[in-house]
């Protein structure tokens, strides 16, 4: 029985001492870790140095996928349309023929003006060179026959008047010679007349009157012509036919749309600048599309046209970004995210945690041999982890970026593991992205803890 109890003893004081390292290593040590009496009162802190990098300035906004040319292609002239060329969807060049109106009516009318500018135009000749030599002989013989005849019926008048005064002739007969004398005398003024225009020919008046009249007509045949042409109904611009309104033998009138002819080798997206960015929106600016229906690829776009002014209820200015589109992934009315690079600019970059505020003051906690050092700095642009660091850094600096909510100047610090590979005390994860020169951007707009976009 004295054998045994020693044994007992032995086993419970061996028991007894695994039980207290158990509840040292659960229990107080994390406690220990926690207030920072761990390693002598040091405080475990992790730390990584500023990265430098490219800090963005964007504009984050929404738009929609709009072809860069877009048009409904009309008949220029009313009519039945004969032919319809294209169909949904087909891609067409410039000049390429669409559809053609009935020509039938049209093609009769210049036949027949052509008809009447030759008649015009010779008309004209005929004043211009005068009348042939044969056709004055035949013109001076009736003049000379005229006058034979005037002759004649002057000297009937006279006998009969004689005749009349005796009373030897009725006065029946007497009007009849008057009438004839009348009659011939008119004649013969006419005769020489145009044997006198003949031989001088046709005054100056009669030859404009013509010209005129050949020029109307010319100018009518024209006009018909050209309204031949547009029966041939051509696209614009190359493009995509994005709708067909009509099929062949509807009658189309000046407002008919008959397809839509849209340009999407190249997309444009519009776009509103707030007003405090407007002295950084240039042309030539990038800009960076993702479209909803391909979310794990990006576009590249290029700022092309901005507007002259800003919208009065929006206080935006508006802009055009243009996006290549070849492979024609990007579709008219799509909905799209674009991220307009504004201003672009070498800095120092921290994780936004490890930048703590007081009041106005922001600071944050450096280590210096083994001390925590706090430094006030100056916070430029965020990117959504990490903030810029405008003043207040040179750079190669240890930062804390966990465990520095329990500094203060000059506390004793260790620092746990070469730039904090792993959440710290405080459950805080260090951004380890590699400083590639190209930071995430972000809404500028997005600030932490009273921290303003430059």
């Amino acid at each position: 029985m004295s054998l045994r109890r020693p044994k007992v003893l032995i086993v419970a004081a061996v028991l007894l001492a695994l039980g207290g390292v158990a509840f040292y290593r659960v229990v107080a040590q994390p406690r220990e870790r926690a207030t920072g009496r761990r390693l002598g009162g040091e405080i475990p802190v992790r730390v990584m140095k500023p990265v430098a990098g490219t800090v963005q300035h964007k504009v984050v906004t929404t738009g929609d996928i709009l072809p860069l040319m877009q048009v409904e292609i009309i008949s220029k002239i009313p009519g039945h349309l004969e032919r319809l060329l294209v169909n949904l969807g087909d891609q067409v060049r410039e000049g390429q023929t669409l559809a053609v109106v009935d020509r039938a009516e049209l093609q009769q009318r210049i036949r027949e003006i052509e008809a009447r500018v030759a008649k015009a135009r010779a008309r004209l000749n005929e004043l211009q060179t005068g009348m042939r030599p044969e056709e004055i002989r035949q013109a001076e013989e009736g003049a000379r026959q005229a006058r034979s005849r005037f002759e004649n019926a002057k000297a009937q008048l006279d006998r009969s008047r004689e005749l009349y005064r005796q009373g030897l002739l009725s006065r029946r007969d007497m009007d009849d010679a008057e009438n004839a004398y009348t009659v011939s005398e008119a004649q013969s003024i006419a005769a020489d007349n145009q044997l006198k225009m003949m031989r001088e020919g046709a005054r100056t008046e009669v030859r404009q009157v013509a010209e005129a009249e050949l020029r109307e007509n010319q100018a009518l045949l024209g006009q018909e012509r050209v309204r031949l042409q547009h029966t041939t109904i051509t696209a614009p611009f190359s493009g995509q036919i994005s709708k067909r309104y009509v099929d062949p033998g509807a009658f189309v009138t000046t407002s008919t749309p008959i397809v839509t002819l849209a340009h999407s080798d190249t997309v444009k997206v519009l776009i509103s600048v707030p007003e405090k960015d407007v002295p950084l929106v240039r042309r030539g600016g990038n800009a960076r599309i993702v479209a909803d229906a391909y979310p794990n690829r990006s576009f590249t776009g290029e700022v092309v046209r901005l507007s002259s002014g800003l919208d009065l209820a929006s206080r935006t200015l508006q802009a055009e970004v243009h996006i290549p589109n070849r492979e024609h992934l990007l579709k008219p009315g799509m909905f799209a995210r674009i991220e307009l690079v504004l201003q672009e600019r070498p800095g120092l970059l921290v994780p936004a945690e490890a930048v703590l505020q007081e009041g106005s003051r922001q600071y944050l906690f450096l280590v210096e041999e083994r001390k925590a050092v706090q430094r006030e700095v100056a916070t430029g642009l965020l990117q959504e982890t990490r903030i810029e660091i405008a003043r207040g850094l040179q750079g190669g600096e240890d930062v804390v970026i966990a465990g520095q909510h329990r500094l203060k100047h000059g506390s004793g610090v260790q620092v746990m593991g070469p730039g904090g590979p792993e959440a710290g005390p405080d459950g805080v994860k260090p951004d380890r992205r590699a400083p590639a020169g190209k930071p995430d951007g972000a809404n500028p707009d997005r600030t932490r803890k009273g921290q303003k976009p430059a």
